[in-house]
């Protein structure tokens, strides 16, 4: 057995083992105050049993440490997100969202069922810092900043899970997250010095791209560069159908990829893979390297999917039903 397959053996000892642990075995917790991401020093209970997070990526990542925790979703659930988690995910009512670009929330809900935390996953910056404050004196109730970008998530876990008591848990799924990360950089040190490039059709303004683009190693075509690319990348539309409009009037950057039939679209489910501060850009990532770079990047994607939504979410997909959403609309 190769020393990566023993690691992966080992984690998913680890994995099956904590899953199996109960909810009792979380530690005493008596933090006090914390130091959240942006440096503010914030008090916290001496146990938190009840989190509100700002957003849709947020709310899933405080469900994957403890589903209990979590008083509502930001939105309603999509069909494919309601199908996916089951019945104790479509009981939480929908509180609303507050970040840079809606402000959604439902005050009387959120007082009425009195968060001991509120959870604000994004990047810590000074907008973040101002809107943080912002949310912190509205709401009357600790608000912690939690960084959400993608090479931190191993962080973000712990973080999040020493403040929740689920220290162990945390870790486990902080080392699954390393383990992605640690294979694409394995992957991008051997990759030649020309690296594949990818025009973008859609909206890359409210999706995290540039990250999983670096991590897969891929280069993009702006719009004022004649080079044509290697491939083709659709950040799905919930109205627009980009890959009709793209056939009908094609930027001469992307007509030799679109003749070759290299066009491909984000997974949307059962999030758009690429939500900011989502723990799904870690798939989005290893999708995007083995789009460009099959023969460097061989992880089974199906298997992948299917592994993912049982360690953070204990959902288990059928192979068919990975297969159906790696293959998009």
């Amino acid at each position: 057995m190769r020393p990566a397959q023993r690691i992966l053996v080992l984690l998913a000892a680890a994995i099956t083992l904590v899953l199996m642990l109960p909810q009792t075995l979380a530690p005493p917790h008596d933090l006090g105050t914390v130091t959240d991401h942006v440096g503010r020093s914030v008090p916290v209970p001496p146990r938190i049993n009840k989190v509100y997070a700002t957003t849709q990526a947020g709310s899933l990542l405080v469900y994957a440490l403890n589903p209990e925790l979590l008083l509502g979703w930001n939105v309603s659930l999509s069909p494919s997100l309601e199908f996916i988690l089951g019945s104790p995910a479509r009981e939480l009512p929908v509180l609303g969202t507050w970040d840079q670009v809606y402000k959604t929330i439902h005050l009387d809900l959120i007082a009425a069922l009195q968060p001991d935390i509120v959870v604000h996953v994004a990047t810590p910056d000074l907008p973040t810092l101002e809107l943080v404050q912002q949310v912190e004196e509205e709401l009357g109730i600790p608000t912690v900043v939690v960084d959400g970008s993608l090479e931190a998530i191993p962080l973000t876990l712990r973080f999040l899970g020493e403040l929740v008591g689920r220290t162990v848990r945390a870790d486990v799924l902080a080392l699954y997250a390393q383990n992605i990360l640690a294979g694409l950089e394995t992957m991008r040190a051997g990759l030649p010095a020309e690296r594949r490039t990818v025009h973008i059709v859609g909206d890359a303004g409210r999706v995290d791209l540039p990250d999983p683009l670096r991590l897969a190693g891929i280069g993009e075509v702006n719009s004022y560069n004649q080079q044509p690319a290697d491939m083709i990348l659709i950040i799905p539309d919930p109205i627009v159908d980009l890959r009709r409009e793209l056939a009908k009037q094609p930027p001469p950057q992307a007509v030799s990829a679109l003749s070759a039939g290299r066009v491909y679209e984000i997974p949307t489910v059962p999030i758009n893979w690429l939500t900011p501060g989502s723990l799904f850009r870690l798939l989005c990532a290893e999708w995007l390297a083995q789009t460009a770079y099959p023969d460097l990047y061989s992880v089974n994607l199906a298997w992948r999917l299917q592994e993912f939504m049982e360690v953070f979410y204990e959902v288990q997909l059928s192979e068919k039903v990975a297969q159906t959403i790696l293959r998009g609309p």
